[in-house]
C-alpha cells in the first residue's frame, strides 16, 4: 500500500542536514570561506530555490559554486532523480536546475557530481526513457517502486522508478523519481567526486 510522504516533516529535516553539511562544507578539502543559504525567507531566495538553489559556497582561491543539495537517510549506492515534482504537470528539479554543482548527501558520504553534465544527460537520454506508459502502470499499482530496465548505448541498466504521495494542508500529489546506478552516469562520463563524511 502506498504510504503517504509527509513534506512538511521532509523540509524540517533538511534544515537539520543542511547545519550538518555547513559542517562539512568549512573543514578540508573545501575548507570554504563563506556559505549563503538561500532559505526561502525573501523573493531572491524563493527566485534560487525555484531553479534548484540552496546554496553558494566561496572558496580561498576565489572561486564559488551554486549548488543544489539532497539528502538521503539510507546508503542505496544510487542516485534518485526527480522525473516529476508533482505529476503530471510540475516536472522535477533536473529540468530546471541552474546550479552548478550537486551535492549529493548520504549519511557517511557526500558525492560531488557536476551538475550541468547530470541535467544534460538526464535530458537527452535519461528522461525520454521513462515512458509515461510506465509512470502510469507504477501509479496504479498498491507499491511505491517498480523495477525497470533501461537501455542506453545497448547496454541494460537495473533502475527503479518509484512514486511518493505528498500532502500539505488541502494539497495532495504524486512526486515520481527514478533511482539509476552510478555506473550509468560513470559511463556517460559524468564526473563524480566521492568525500567522506
Amino acid at each position: 500500500m502506498n504510504e503517504e510522504h509527509h513534506f512538511g516533516k521532509s523540509l524540517k529535516q533538511e534544515g537539520v542536514s543542511a547545519l550538518g553539511a555547513d559542517v562539512f562544507y568549512k573543514r578540508a578539502p573545501f575548507s570554504v570561506t563563506h556559505i549563503e543559504r538561500y532559505n526561502q525567507s525573501t523573493e531572491e531566495h524563493m527566485t534560487l530555490q525555484r531553479q534548484d538553489i540552496d546554496v553558494s559556497i566561496s572558496f580561498e582561491d576565489g572561486r564559488t559554486n551554486l549548488v543544489s543539495e539532497k539528502f538521503r537517510e539510507h546508503d542505496y549506492n544510487d542516485l534518485l532523480l526527480e522525473v516529476y515534482s508533482k505529476y503530471p504537470h510540475t516536472k522535477g528539479w533536473i529540468h530546471k536546475s541552474n546550479a552548478e554543482r550537486l551535492a549529493y548527501f548520504f549519511p557517511k558520504r557526500m558525492l560531488w557530481i557536476d551538475k550541468k553534465a547530470l541535467c544534460a544527460f538526464c535530458l537527452k537520454h535519461l528522461f525520454p526513457l521513462v515512458e509515461k506508459e510506465a509512470i502510469e502502470r507504477l501509479l496504479s499499482q498498491e507499491a511505491n517502486s517498480l523495477k525497470v530496465g533501461l537501455r542506453l548505448n545497448d547496454k541494460v541498466y537495473s533502475c527503479i522508478l518509484t512514486q511518493a504521495f505528498n500532502r500539505m494542508g488541502k494539497d495532495s500529489w504524486n512526486t515520481v523519481s527514478v533511482s539509476v546506478p552510478f555506473s550509468m552516469l560513470q559511463d556517460f562520463n559524468i564526473r563524480i567526486q566521492e568525500f567522506k563524511l
